[in-house]
């Protein structure tokens, strides 16, 4: 009984991620249909943005409100703020890469 519930529960899981698979490759298709060809740069630049927004997304919802304290003995301590440490980091990883 509970085995069949179990079941019906992953089934219904499998379902749902299969159907959001379809709707990106359907969304991918369109954009390519509609804007013609992309040129290799231009999709590997499409997936760089993609991949930096996605980490950006993830470090800063992660570490949103949280701040760090570093403790130096002859400076005391010091708040840094990770997201405009991570932002930062990130914008001068992207210019150098563009350079």
């Amino acid at each position: 009984m509970h085995s069949a519930i179990l079941l019906k529960a992953e089934v219904k899981a499998l379902q749902a991620a299969n159907e959001q698979k379809k709707r990106r490759e359907r969304k991918r298709k369109r954009r390519i249909m509609q804007g013609g060809s992309l040129s290799v740069r231009e999709g590997e630049d499409i997936l760089q943005t993609a991949e930096v927004d996605a980490q950006i997304r993830t470090e800063v919802a992660s570490e949103a409100t949280q701040q760090r304290i570093i403790h130096r003995p002859e400076k005391g301590a010091v708040r840094i703020d990770l997201r405009e440490t991570i932002i930062k980091l990130l914008y001068d990883r992207t210019n150098t890469d563009n350079s």
